[in-house]
């Protein structure tokens, strides 16, 4: 086998060992820290549902209060 061929073949081999190093980086960083943009959105539906949950529960206690005097 001729010296290019070695080389390259040595490039190539470490190129993919670095693709693959970089690939299990960010696959294993994503599964520590969890989705990231699914957290926010979740947690700003939640703050939602329970803004409207308690005015509509207020504006139902003030409707019955009314409705019984």
């Amino acid at each position: 086998m001729s010296p290019h061929a070695s080389r390259v073949r040595w490039i190539r081999r470490r190129v993919a060992i670095a693709a693959v190093a970089a690939f299990l980086l960010a696959f294993n960083l994503i599964a520590w820290t969890g989705s990231m943009g699914t957290t926010t959105a979740t947690s700003s539906a939640a703050s939602t549902k329970s803004s409207t949950s308690t005015t509509t529960t207020a504006d139902e206690l003030a409707a019955m209060t009314t409705q019984q005097s």
